[in-house]
């Protein structure tokens, strides 16, 4: 696409409004789905306005709240991104001692025979007590 540079100047101008009257807005909506991260919220609508900047000569000319809109559905998607990656990032504990299986069933056996001592216990008992 050739542009003509007379016109670069004019679409700077309208993304630079563009983003001042929606920058608020769009983080406020993307904080509360980054669950209160503020620096993710922040990263996630800064790379979400950089996109639609690399897209702005195209849909510059749409109303702005069809923008607003376009910028949260980046940046949501943007902070889905993190948190796919940090569910794949999950380090497991090896130092995790597992109970050997005796062991568990020895305490099994333990527990069941608390409860048969208080099961004795309470049928020793007067039925009005």
């Amino acid at each position: 696409m050739i542009m003509d540079r007379h016109r670069v100047p004019v679409l700077e101008e309208a993304f630079e409004a563009f983003y001042e009257a929606t920058v608020g807005r769009t983080y406020a909506a993307i904080y509360r789905v980054a669950g209160g991260d503020e620096f993710l919220a922040r990263d996630a609508v800064q790379e979400a306005y950089l996109a639609l900047w690399k897209l702005w000569p195209d849909r510059g000319c749409r109303a702005i709240e069809d923008n607003r809109r376009y910028v949260q559905k980046i940046a949501v998607h943007k902070i889905l991104d993190v948190y796919r990656t940090r569910w794949w990032q999950v380090e497991f504990d090896n130092d995790l001692a597992v109970p050997d299986a005796d062991t568990v069933f020895d305490e099994i056996l333990d527990e069941l025979s608390v409860w048969a001592l208080v099961r004795q216990l309470l049928s020793r008992q007067p039925p009005r007590r």
